[in-house]
């Protein structure tokens, strides 16, 4: 019962398991050294299980001629191919986002004009200061067209 397809997917399987699965393997050995287990472990346990089971599907295959398995050589090489493309689009997207934190951080302005007020609320005087020195609580003025930098502050 043993045909090409079979063989061959056996052999296309191999690397993927092995050689481009390796960090799976390293990480989920390193986990259960320290006594955990983490998303390697899952991931080694699952495509290890559906790996040797075809393999034992092939040995059946070679010694029995009325054996009929399934194998999963494609599942777990899917497997390893569909986690390894999420880590690489969650690498790019963290990427993205640094980029966009940074530029946010180039939108925040020098300084600031913080006002001070008397016991009822009336603006007493106002002088421009640094804006990281801007504290919670702080009232300052905003002038149309003027950066903010209204991070947890009340803006007046």
């Amino acid at each position: 019962m043993l045909n090409i397809g079979l063989l061959i997917r056996w052999e296309f399987s191999t690397p993927v398991q092995f050689i481009i699965g390796r960090r799976f393997y390293v990480g989920a050995y390193k986990a259960l050294r320290k006594g955990y287990a983490n998303m390697d472990v899952l991931i080694a346990l699952g495509t290890n299980a559906a790996y040797f089971y075809s393999v034992y599907v092939v040995g059946r295959a070679v010694f029995s001629s009325h054996f009929k398995g399934s194998d999963f050589f494609e599942t777990s090489s899917m497997l390893i191919s569909f986690i390894l493309l999420g880590k690489y689009l969650e690498v790019l997207a963290k990427g993205k986002t640094s980029q966009a934190i940074a530029k946010l951080m180039d939108l925040t302005p020098d300084t600031a004009i913080l006002l001070t007020q008397d016991d009822k609320g009336n603006v007493i005087g106002e002088r421009e200061i640094d804006s990281r020195l801007i504290q919670k609580n702080d009232v300052i003025k905003v002038v149309p067209g003027a950066k903010v930098a209204s991070d947890g502050f009340v803006v007046w």
